[in-house]
C-alpha cells in the first residue's frame, strides 16, 4: 500500500515578499535577521507544540525559502520544530553576495537567533 501527498501553495514573489516585509506583515512563522557580514536572511520557523526535536534545514543549491515554506508539514511528520532558511545572495536575502563564508555567517545567525529569541533549547 502506498501513500501518496501532494500539497499545492502559493508561494510569494521576492517583490511580494520585500512589499510584506516593509508593511510588516510578512508570512506567519517569517522572521529576518542579520548577520555577521551585515546581510539581512529570512528564516521560517514552524514550532510543533510538541516538539521531540528540532530540525535546522539547510537547503541545496539552486533552491530558496519559497518552495520549502510548503514543507511545515514535515513538523508534524516528524514531531518537532522545522526550521529553514535562505542563503546571503538567494531568494529572499537583502544585501550581499553569496561566498562560502557567508553561508558559516548564515547558519550561525540562524542557530542564535533560535537559541537566544526563539527560546529553542540546544539540546
Amino acid at each position: 500500500l502506498s501513500l501518496c501527498v501532494c500539497v499545492c501553495v502559493r508561494v510569494a514573489t521576492v517583490q511580494e515578499m520585500k512589499e510584506a516585509k516593509k508593511r510588516d506583515a510578512l508570512p506567519e512563522g517569517i522572521v529576518y535577521v542579520k548577520t555577521k557580514h551585515g546581510s539581512s536572511i529570512p528564516i521560517h520557523v514552524v514550532r510543533h507544540r510538541y516538539p521531540r526535536c528540532t530540525v535546522l534545514y539547510s537547503h541545496g543549491n539552486s533552491e530558496d525559502l519559497g518552495p520549502m515554506l510548503s514543507n511545515q508539514y514535515l513538523s508534524d511528520w516528524f514531531r518537532g520544530n522545522y526550521i529553514s532558511y535562505d542563503y546571503t545572495g538567494y531568494g529572499y536575502s537583502e544585501g550581499g553576495k553569496h561566498s562560502e563564508e557567508h553561508v558559516y555567517n548564515d547558519i550561525e545567525a540562524v542557530y542564535d537567533y533560535l537559541i537566544t529569541q526563539a527560546g529553542i533549547k540546544p539540546d
